[in-house]
């Protein structure tokens, strides 16, 4: 529904209906002849809530005309690539359309992470080799050309998201070295194979960081410091993954219970706001001084 103002100053309403959206699953989607195919068209629907009617073409030809069922089956003799079709029609006449492909007399390929395996830790910088393959029912194993390789980095500090690291093209093997990233992260190695009628297997590893933590104190206790995101009144501890780099902030001056305090110094003689590197549990602490009134 659309509402619009008049030159009049009248609110006037304009009733649309938008189209359907077809939204089709097939199961199996590939595999050796004969293929017999479920289909399930009941996804689909009308966003103005009418009901709808389903039209299939099944034998590739163009035609809807193969099936009105929300849920048909067809089996696929020949081995070939052929596109199912679905067209979904409201009350109104309005159409929507989904198509899947089926390949007929092929099967899926199996990728194989071969290293690293699953178990492997890292710390920052390090170097980590990597290497696969994959096999294919009809064409054996597949050539380095038909394999490809991600690197992700799943950030998890409530919701999980995702950092695109690198990719790795027409390779069997390879390496790559550890980002620096707050933690809780970790990575992830994805490997996916291609069959010659594009057909597609994608298998992973998950690879957790090794971590280390730092606390963070103040002398007197209870006045504020800067880590990285976090600003908190000491003492407080971290986890961080080893070899990552911090920057810590001393702020000053500040008031604690009604005295001022000004900084003074870290107790590894950094500068009031500096980085760090840390690969072992470690307390930094930073000394203030009060202030006269």
């Amino acid at each position: 529904m659309i509402y619009y103002v008049d030159h009049g100053g009248t609110i006037r309403r304009i009733r649309y209906d938008a189209p359907p959206q077809a939204v089709i699953s097939a199961n199996p989607s590939a595999g050796p002849v004969p293929l017999t195919v479920q289909f399930d068209g009941t996804a689909s629907f009308d966003p103005g809530g009418s009901a709808l009617t389903y039209a299939w073409d099944l034998d590739n030809d163009g035609a809807f005309d193969d099936s009105t069922s929300p849920t048909p089956t067809y089996t696929y003799s020949a081995p070939q690539d052929s596109t199912a079709r679905l067209r979904v029609t409201d009350a109104s006449g309005s159409t929507g359309d989904a198509s899947v492909v089926i390949s007929a007399g092929n099967s899926p390929p199996t990728a194989i992470i071969d290293t690293p395996t699953s178990g492997t830790t890292w710390a920052v910088g390090d170097t980590i080799a990597f290497s696969g393959h994959a096999t294919d029912p009809d064409q054996g194993s597949l050539p380095p050309s038909a394999l490809e390789w991600s690197l992700v980095l799943d950030h998890c500090p409530s919701s999980c998201h995702v950092h695109n690291i690198q990719t790795f093209s027409s390779t069997s093997g390879g390496s790559f070295v550890a980002p620096s990233h707050d933690y809780p992260s970790h990575l992830e190695l994805r490997l996916t194979a291609t069959d010659a009628r594009g057909l597609k297997n994608t298998t992973s590893v998950e690879l957790d960081p090794r971590t280390t933590t730092l606390t963070l104190d103040s002398q007197p206790r209870g006045l504020t410091l800067v880590a990285g995101t976090t600003v908190q009144a000491t003492p407080f501890p971290l986890t961080l993954i080893e070899g990552s780099t911090l920057t810590v902030s001393a702020q000053s001056p500040q008031t604690l219970n009604g005295t001022s305090y000004v900084f003074t110094g870290w107790s590894d003689a950094g500068a009031q706001s500096h980085s760090l590197g840390l690969s072992a549990p470690a307390t930094l602490t930073a000394t203030y001084q009060a202030q006269g009134p």
